[in-house]
């Protein structure tokens, strides 16, 4: 994305960013409601860069769990997409030139997979579940943490994971450790009663106050997105 226009509070319309790249100036508006989740205003256009379709898109696939994900972030070329699963499964996407895509894909020498998986992957939200994200290099030792059993998915390149909780109480104990590792916890998906006990965003950044102020001065009837975040 590299701009976009706004529907404010009272009406008016505001742009920020651009249609080209490298064209502005200034506070970055853009980011700052796109990170806002629509408390500051409606985003109602949007410009986005595009890429040509790749020469070649490949989806490969292992079941040796993190030795396999350590792998693919160690070779030349990045995977495009690289998932691990609480089964062990590891599934990376690479993107690019015929014998760039042909050499990396021998090195690793995982199997090919359909890449038809990426959409599946995309539908196969639990019902409740929580986003853990961490430093990359802390990622391994939270989600070894997690309670025994526990069904998660993750991308080690990113320091993400998708974790399928059962209860409050888990919520606290794993949303403590990734605190304490630099990160965060966030319900993206939950019962009323489990975010009314523990909270859907966790524990408040130092630069609340901040964030308060910015939201009074955009809108400072607060009629936008009510409780959609923790200001």
């Amino acid at each position: 994305m590299i701009g976009i226009r706004v529907a404010l509070p009272d009406g008016k319309l505001a742009s920020a960013g651009g249609r080209v790249v490298k064209n502005v100036s200034g506070y970055d508006l853009m980011k700052l409601h796109v990170g806002a989740l629509g408390s500051l205003g409606i985003i109602v256009a949007a410009s986005f860069k595009v890429f040509p379709r790749p020469l070649r898109d490949v989806t490969v696939e292992s079941h040796d769990g993190w030795p396999a994900a350590d792998q693919a972030l160690s070779l030349p070329m990045a995977p495009a997409a690289l998932e691990l699963f609480s089964d062990g499964r590891v599934i990376a996407r690479y993107f690019g030139s015929q014998d760039a895509v042909a050499a990396t894909v021998k090195a690793t020498g995982w199997a090919q997979a359909d890449e038809s998986v990426w959409r599946e992957h995309s539908l196969s939200a639990p019902a409740q579940w929580a986003r853990i994200a961490t430093p990359r290099i802390e990622l391994r030792r939270v989600i070894e943490s997690l309670p025994g059993g526990a069904r998660w998915w993750c991308s080690p390149g990113t320091g993400i994971a998708h974790w399928s909780f059962g209860d409050a109480d888990q919520v606290v104990k794993v949303r403590k450790l990734a605190e304490a590792a630099g990160g965060s916890l966030v319900l993206m998906s939950a019962p009323e009663d489990v975010k009314k006990k523990v909270g859907a965003w966790g524990t408040p950044p130092p630069t609340l106050d901040v964030m308060r102020r910015i939201k009074d001065a955009f809108d400072p009837n607060h009629v936008l997105n009510p409780g959609r975040f923790v200001v």
